[in-house]
């Protein structure tokens, strides 16, 4: 199966909103009756045992998905009659699996968004890695990565080239100091 492809322009603002969805892959159950109205500018956690289907929902909620039902709208939009480039464009997401490259942190941060030094430098010292901004990604660790991408999601969002974000896990593995910095 292919998935929707819509041509609607993606909104830059308006709630995300998830009402009565069921989502299902190959054909088996992952979330039923689901409801969530997630504001503008505001912080939504979905919390669950492993396996209970949150990196699903994102996958709908970028849609990424093609088996659900009921609907799932930003700004009134169901996510399925978006332009999917366009609607890419208004996100950033922070991924479970983060995989490493020979890039520099401070251009692994910047991806894409042509930010300043000093922008990237205060993302990267708001997730507790401003001295790590000349090392390459792949000299460091898995949880010293994750905050990377939240850094760069942070960049993203503040020179406006996204609106919104989707986390999958982002302070999986953690300790609680790092944890407290990406929250």
């Amino acid at each position: 199966p292919t998935l929707p492809v819509g041509t609607a322009a993606a909104p830059a603002a308006g709630a995300l909103v998830v009402s009565n969805v069921a989502l299902r892959r190959g054909g088996r159950v992952i979330l039923e009756g689901l409801h969530l109205d997630v504001a503008p500018a505001s912080i939504t956690a979905v919390y669950g045992p492993s396996g209970v289907g949150k990196s699903t929902l994102i996958d709908a909620c970028r849609g990424r998905l093609y088996e659900r039902s009921g609907s799932i709208t930003v700004g009134g939009i169901d996510v399925n009659e978006l332009d999917p480039t366009a609607w890419a464009d208004q996100l950033t997401t922070i991924g479970q699996r983060i995989a490493p490259s020979a890039a520099p942190v401070l251009d692994d941060v910047r991806a894409g968004t042509g930010a300043s030094d000093t922008s990237v430098l205060a993302a990267l010292s708001d997730v507790g890695l401003g001295d790590l901004a000349t090392r390459r990604t792949d000299e460091l660790s898995g949880g010293q990565l994750r905050r990377v991408h939240v850094a760069r999601a942070l960049v993203a969002v503040r020179t406006g080239h996204a609106s919104y974000v989707l986390a999958d896990e982002p302070t999986a593995h953690l300790d609680a100091a790092s944890a407290d910095a990406v929250w």
